[in-house]
């Protein structure tokens, strides 16, 4: 308000400028949706390396190819992308399930059920093992996720949280093992909490004054395993100054009994300090935990040697290791999705691709559309028996995935069926399938042959998508999202060969029909060799042929959207519409000179009209104000046609 005037002097007020800068969105962040061994299920999840995929999804997988596109996007110069984790039910053996275990209390009930964090087979190499703590009601908890499910398998991941209680007069502190764990965990849940687990492996009773030991070698027998379980005779110095020591000396002495075997290699020995607590009965006196390696479920014992009562004076001899770590079981990975887990429904929070709603993409693919009907057996080798199947599925997918991209301004990356292994069979195919075409969708050909580190770097056949994704961030970034991708510029990285090379007349054969060309040639490598939507045949009239002018339009319409967002409830009138039309222009201006649009001056590139032609008094009732943008596109040059002549000689007259 205009500051009102009572005494003679001077006044400063502060007037707004009406400047409202647009910022231009992003362009390049692209969503995955398909298969993964592990992570959250039917959730969209940030990534921003493909660190964060082996982090959060588990890496590469041989029945991933999501997670091949993912690498190959990262490679190739993609930034960000969302992911989505789908899969069908699946059954028997490969039903989708969640692995769990309980921890026992003493005595064998359920202290409480601890779960993997996420649905899969992954989770089934879960160890959880309880350690004791200084105080008698606390306990660490240790959750170790291992390599693989062999004897010789390590700690790939681990996790420690000490200091929890179970104590049911406690739920408020920090370290219940519900809050403590399930806030932090990245790995597992935990719930049903009845009581105080048992801990693990083997706890001897209160130890002994180190001092009081035998001067010469101690020597004790270890077994680590069950019935028919070898014992190993272990020795160490005496006369350890502390109990710190012991335990030192002890567990390098395990380590080195059976260096080749993870479960002796890398055993723990810990010392379990005193419970301060007076009224503790354990008051004063210290123990020692023994752990075998890699978080391993086998039992532990100790016994006396003839003539050796070492283990007796350590407090371990004739204690029974009531468990080893906890073992996960139960998890699945469920059945290869379908058109259904892809596509997914808009109800609650959304899945398959719904899972994006609340996500900012502007690329999708969906990887896995080329085996979509293949079975698992026979995803490598794919059987044309099933090609009804397959084509109805992969149009049923494309059509839904290419309306949400309509929606959310984002252009859909396909991958042509794994079956369509020449040009002729992929003329053929788009005959059938027109339903595909449009200028929110492009068709990249032939699939690419990348090295797969989980086969020895046998070379296997990928669909394109991922990649291209990876080249249109990197393009963005270095020329602006108005340059086409393709070009001797445009390298696909990361690439071993093309399925199939393709040769200029059918090169030609593919181009008139928006199919976009991947190609080989010999001073560039593997190159991106086509610029066009599915919608920019040379049969049809769209005025987004071309995929750098529908990316550009996209651009536009989402900044704009988002940055004329201060003017709803303004006052509609000329003031506004002044301000709109300075706004715009400034931002569209600044692209202009960039190059972002064709003309030689502002006028020929680019227009913004708000006014009263545009705005009538019956729109402004209605509390509408229209803004016309108009630019001019830069488009590509494909044909580069060149005339050579002879000059004749000239005579002089």
């Amino acid at each position: 308000m205009p500051t009102a005037p009572t005494f003679p002097g001077v006044y400063v007020e502060e007037v707004p400028s009406g400047v409202h800068p647009i910022v231009g969105v992003p362009t390049a962040i692209a969503a995955f949706i398909g298969w993964f061994p592990r992570g959250p299920m039917n959730r969209a999840e940030e990534v921003l390396s493909f660190a964060d995929v082996e982090r959060k999804f588990g890496g590469l997988h041989p029945d991933s190819d999501t997670s091949f596109a993912l690498q190959q996007y990262f490679l190739n110069g993609g930034a960000r992308a969302h992911v989505v984790r789908v899969a069908a039910p699946g059954s028997g053996s490969d039903a989708l399930g969640t692995a769990h275990a309980d921890v026992p209390q003493r005595g064998g009930a359920a202290a409480f059920t601890v779960t993997a964090r996420d649905e899969g087979k992954w989770g089934n190499n879960l160890r959880v093992q309880v350690l004791a703590a200084t105080e008698s009601d606390r306990f660490d908890l240790v959750v170790s996720l291992l390599s693989d499910d062999t004897a010789d398998a390590t700690v790939a991941r681990q996790e420690i949280y000490q200091g929890l209680t179970a104590d049911s007069a406690k739920t408020a502190d920090p370290f219940y093992v519900t809050t403590a764990v399930n806030t932090a965990s990245e790995l597992v849940t935990v719930s049903s909490v009845a009581g105080k687990p048992v801990p693990s492996g083997l706890l001897s009773s209160p130890v002994v004054d180190p001092s009081t030991l035998q001067a010469g070698p101690l020597n004790i027998d270890v077994t680590i395993g069950g019935a028919g379980a070898t014992a190993r005779k272990i020795t160490f110095p005496g006369k350890p100054d502390t109990i710190e020591t012991l335990a030192a000396t002890l567990q390098s002495a395990l380590r080195t009994a059976v260096a080749n075997k993870p479960v002796w290699s890398q055993a723990v020995v810990r010392v379990v300090l005193p419970d301060t607590d007076p009224h503790s009965p354990d008051f004063g006196k210290s123990r020692l935990q023994i752990l075998p390696g890699a978080a391993s479920a086998l039992p532990i014992t100790v016994d006396n040697i003839a003539g050796d009562n070492t283990a007796t004076d350590l407090g371990l001899n004739g204690v029974t290791s009531e468990h080893g770590a906890v073992v996960l079981a139960g998890g699945g990975d469920g059945a290869h999705p379908g058109a259904e887990e892809l596509v997914g429904s808009e109800v609650g929070t959304g899945s398959g691709m719904f899972a994006l709603e609340n996500t900012d993409f502007t690329l999708l693919s969906l990887p896995s559309l080329g085996n979509l009907a293949a079975a698992d057996s026979d995803r490598f080798a794919p059987d044309a028996s099933d090609d009804a199947a397959r084509d109805g599925d992969y149009s049923k997918a494309v059509g839904n995935a290419i309306a949400y991209c309509r929606r959310k301004r984002a252009l859909l990356l396909l991958d042509p069926p794994n079956t369509m292994q020449s040009p002729t069979a992929l003329r053929n195919w788009l005959q059938k399938h027109s339903n595909i075409r449009d200028e929110y969708s492009a068709l990249y050909y032939p699939r690419l042959d990348i090295a797969d580190p989980t086969r020895q770097y046998r070379t296997r056949s990928f669909g394109p998508s991922g990649t291209i994704a990876g080249l249109m961030a990197r393009i963005d970034a270095a020329r602006g999202v108005w340059k086409a991708p393709a070009g001797t510029e445009a390298k696909l990285f990361g690439v071993q060969d093309l399925a199939y090379d393709l040769t200029d007349p059918e090169n030609g054969t593919l181009n008139p029909i928006a199919v976009n060309c991947l190609r080989t040639f010999p001073a560039y490598g593997q190159v991106c060799w086509g610029a066009r939507t599915l919608a920019g045949g040379d049969a049809s009239a769209t005025d987004y042929k071309y995929v750098p002018v529908r990316r550009l339009a996209n651009f536009l319409e989402s900044s704009l959207l988002i940055g004329l967002k201060w003017a709803v409830f303004e006052p509609n009138d000329e003031p506004l519409w002044s301000q709109i039309r300075l706004n715009i222009g400034s931002f569209l201006h600044g692209l202009f000179v960039q190059g972002a649009f064709a003309g030689r001056t502002p006028k020929e590139a680019y227009l913004v009209r708000c006014d009263a032609t545009t705005t009538t008094t019956t729109d402004q009732g209605l509390g509408v104000v229209n803004v016309l943008v108009g630019f001019a596109p830069v488009r590509p040059a494909e044909f580069v046609i060149i005339r050579v002549q002879q000059l004749a000689g000239q005579t002089q007259s």
